[in-house]
């Protein structure tokens, strides 16, 4: 009998219990829902901060991205700047190359022509002083026959409108005059 009641007070001590764990296990399953709850909501909030950091990773590449091609864009608009600045610089180069060409060219031409003018000029000077040296010449030889009186009045005048520059009808030249001169000095011997 002892056993029987205790087997009974052992059943009355369980049934208790039952009732005991069963007020705990519906605590624990709401709990357990709770948890479950909590698990599921912190579940969702890392899915939509995953979802975000997604997001937020997209747009830092596509701002990545577009930065990138901008640089590139930038560094071809730099390199045909720096193309064209240089294809304006060598027209400039070669547009100065000419224009200084060009003042060198006359420069030396001016020169040239200066040198030939002065030439001209001098040789004019040299021609025209041996000329007014022939006509000094001519001039003595012509007073010297005037003076003579080797020769008739006719010639005398001749002689002296050559002497003054009034030719009769053409200018006298040196070498007729020369002429002239010994003609006059042939008769005269």
């Amino acid at each position: 009998m002892k056993t029987l009641l205790t087997l009974l007070l052992l059943t009355f001590f369980m049934a208790g219990c039952d009732l005991l764990d069963s007020n705990d296990i519906k605590l624990k399953k709401i709990e357990s829902k709770k948890e479950l709850a909590l698990i599921e909501k912190d579940k969702e909030l890392q899915k939509i901060k995953l979802q975000a950091d997604v997001q937020q990773e997209n747009l830092r590449l596509n701002k990545e991205k577009e930065i990138a091609l901008f640089e590139q864009n930038l560094r071809l608009k730099q390199e045909e700047n720096r193309l064209a600045q240089s294809r304006y610089m060598m027209l400039l180069i070669a547009l100065v190359l000419i224009i200084i060409s060009f003042f060198i060219f006359y420069y030396f031409k001016k020169r040239h022509d200066d040198k030939l003018k002065s030439y001209e000029d001098n040789l004019k000077k040299y021609l025209q002083q041996k000329e007014q040296e022939s006509r000094n010449k001519i001039a003595e030889k012509l007073i010297d026959t005037i003076a003579s009186g080797k020769i008739n009045k006719e010639q005398e005048a001749t002689l002296l409108n050559a002497l003054s520059g009034q030719a009769p009808q053409q200018p006298l030249q040196i070498e007729d005059m020369e002429a002239e001169i010994e003609e006059v000095k042939r008769e005269g011997s």
